[in-house]
């Protein structure tokens, strides 16, 4: 295999200091360096997990023709605390359920409406079962 794992997701924000608040402040992500053109902060890389990163640039910097991104996911180890420390930063969640594919999942989303999925496997995930999923929701 060619990859070894995800290195980034880069997301486009309409208000780079809301979303570098949101990231850092409630979801606890680390600051590793800013992009910066001519001494003007334009984005930054983020430390999601050990090695996991996330891109955000300032939607103004970004070609019009770049889309933002549908969502993204991260895995936690226990979603019920997971859920509780966003609401204890403010952020709304939806409700805890388990989904297609046999995972126990909820969304939130960032300041630039990106929907975000938080992930907890089970012993009956298609991830570890390699079980097909029939889609249950609509685009």
């Amino acid at each position: 295999m060619i990859v070894r794992k995800l290195a980034h997701i880069c997301i486009h924000c309409p208000d780079l200091p809301a979303a570098l608040d949101f990231y850092t402040r409630a979801l606890g992500f680390k600051k590793v360096f800013n992009f910066t053109k001519e001494g003007k902060i334009t984005g930054a890389f983020l430390e999601i997990a050990p090695q996991t990163y996330m891109e955000l640039f300032d939607h103004a910097v970004a070609p019009a023709t770049q889309l933002r991104l549908n969502h993204f996911a991260l895995e936690t180890d226990d979603i019920y605390a997971a859920q509780r420390h966003l609401h204890s930063h403010g952020v709304p969640t939806t409700e805890i359920k388990t989904g297609s594919d046999g995972t126990l999942q909820f969304w939130i989303t960032d300041p630039a409406d990106t929907a975000i999925e938080f992930h907890q496997y089970t012993p009956v995930s298609s991830q570890y079962t390699g079980q097909d999923v029939e889609m249950d929701w609509d685009w």
